[in-house]
């Protein structure tokens, strides 16, 4: 996965404007082979992306979803999820040959979404059922950031990093050291004033 720029939200997110041609552009241009696509409760973000990749280019079709547990990603699917509960959404991307990445799972928000309370950590077979955790996610602390990664060492599950771009200022190479604290306030406020396409 390392060639694949992982964590990038398109125009039918309802927290980002960008176009999936440009998506598709941008990440070429720094050099990777493909980048995974995952909009908030859709898949079509991929989709469209897929229309303007070149034969040397992966898109990774998937999709952000909320559960109990926090926010689950799906990879390489084929249908969108419909599943709210934690086990259903993994049962359905499992069931498409999909990958299960428990995206940033120890950050907490700023009002009015989370209060910056962190729930306990879940049940110990869900957490066996992913086949990633997102251990470094460019808009979370460094210290969640660390307990993700403390997480799945504990439980032996492969570690992803992801940029959670939802701009175009945001697409760049991954490097574990960047927290972007500009992404973070600029998502906060996309997702109060709901700028992106899809609601």
């Amino acid at each position: 996965m390392n060639d694949i720029l992982f964590h990038i939200h398109s125009k039918f997110s309802f927290d980002s404007q960008m176009e999936p041609e440009k998506i598709v552009r941008e990440v070429k241009r720094l050099g990777y082979r493909g980048v995974a696509i995952v909009d908030h409760g859709s898949i079509q973000g991929g989709l469209e992306a897929k229309k303007f990749a070149p034969a040397d280019f992966q898109v990774v079709v998937g999709g952000e979803y909320r559960s109990e547990y926090g926010d689950i990603i799906g990879m390489g699917l084929k249908k969108n999820i419909t599943a709210t509960k934690a086990r259903d959404i993994i049962s359905e991307i499992k069931s498409q040959g999909g990958k299960v990445v428990w995206a940033h799972p120890f950050r907490t928000y700023l009002l009015p979404r989370g209060k910056g309370r962190r729930k306990p950590l879940p049940p110990e077979d869900f957490i066996k059922s992913l086949d990633y955790i997102e251990t470094y996610n460019a808009q979370t602390r460094p210290s969640q950031n660390a307990l993700a990664i403390k997480a799945a060492k504990k439980f032996k599950i492969d570690q992803i990093a992801g940029l959670d771009a939802h701009f175009y200022f945001e697409i760049k190479k991954i490097d574990s050291n960047n927290y972007n604290i500009f992404g973070y306030i600029g998502t906060f406020f996309s997702k109060i004033f709901r700028v992106g396409g899809a609601k």
